[in-house]
């Protein structure tokens, strides 16, 4: 059979990314369900690296996954008339002395990868917590709402057509030589679902006012919490908790303050009372392995999720790789 039509469910990361590399060889919708209301993408702060993890190893295919992904943020950032990133690098501050060791290591083994002294970091950033890190100055922060606003952008551009309705299985839709699913945790609301093993992570992060008297953190900071300042620089993005035994998928502030508060106090101490003006939740999905899966659930019907929290590092590479034969 002759693929012509596709839809693509989903508007996070993946759906746009998927979206984006399928449109060149096929006509595509891109359907926006309601499921899709607590997104991981549009709560995430952010940072683009390969060296995701708490022992900052390369991770697979990490190296491609960081150009790809660059691919789209230039192609958001062409439609919007405007950079929504920034490629400064950022700071990833180690947290104990085993982890000052697997800090070194990354950094002996990349050029992209500076290690840093206690002084030397606080150079970078005045009033950080006294603990040695690395700088990885080909890292990226990414401000996912314009990013998701310029890559719909430069989808309509090239002709993908966008639609909004209820998608509650599995089965492809009417209408459509095939479908891709990438609904994210919305994948938990889906019937005719085969078991895929797969779990859902509840993250959420806060959102700090920036005192008057502080400057602007000039970098993006990463260690048991990330601080990503956000573009006014009024205030700053703080997470993330890591909720696998949740109650339910709305806004926890009493959980997301007592996780993130005192981890941010400690890295930051300048901070320290202040207190958050608004609390944002995700969920993101984990599969078997912690890899994304793509993965042909019926005749004409693939799902790609388990992106977790590399979401960034591979919502391009694996859409654009993607196999639909």
């Amino acid at each position: 059979m002759t693929i012509k039509k596709i839809a693509v469910v989903g508007s996070g990361f993946a759906g746009l990314a998927t979206a984006w590399h399928l449109s060149k060889d096929y006509e595509v919708t891109l359907i926006t369900s309601p499921h899709q209301k607590h997104s991981a993408s549009t709560v995430s702060a952010g940072l683009l690296h390969p060296y995701v993890g708490p022992k900052a190893v390369n991770n697979w295919r990490g190296e491609e996954g960081v150009q790809s992904t660059l691919h789209l943020l230039n192609i958001a950032s062409d439609a919007l008339g405007k950079k929504v990133y920034n490629d400064d690098g950022f700071l990833r501050i180690a947290a104990s002395s085993k982890q000052e060791n697997f800090f070194r290591e990354c950094a002996d083994r990349n050029s992209d990868v500076r290690w840093l002294s206690v002084e030397e970091c606080q150079k970078m950033v005045p009033g950080l917590v006294k603990n040695p890190g690395v700088f990885i100055e080909s890292g990226v922060t990414v401000y996912p709402n314009l990013y998701i606003q310029g890559l719909k952008l430069a989808l309509k551009n090239r002709g993908v057509l966008f639609r909004n309705d209820i998608i509650d299985s599995a089965k492809n839709i009417e209408g459509y030589d095939k479908t891709i699913l990438c609904v994210g945790a919305g994948v938990f609301h889906l019937k005719g679902l085969p078991d895929l093993k797969l779990l859902p992570v509840k993250g959420q992060i806060l959102q700090i006012p920036w005192p008057d008297n502080l400057p602007p953190l000039p970098y993006s900071l990463n260690s048991k919490v990330y601080m990503v300042m956000s573009i006014d620089q009024k205030s700053c993005f703080v997470g993330s908790t890591f909720e696998r035994n949740f109650e339910n998928e709305r806004v926890d502030l009493n959980t997301a303050c007592s996780y993130i508060l005192p981890k941010l106090y400690a890295l930051y101490p300048p901070l320290e009372g202040i207190q958050p003006t608004d609390c944002k939740t995700g969920i993101r999905v984990t599969a078997p392995g912690h890899l994304p899966l793509i993965q042909q659930i019926a005749p004409k019907t693939w799902i790609f999720t388990g992106l977790g929290s590399k979401g960034l590092l591979y919502h391009s590479l694996l859409s654009a790789n993607m196999s639909l034969s």
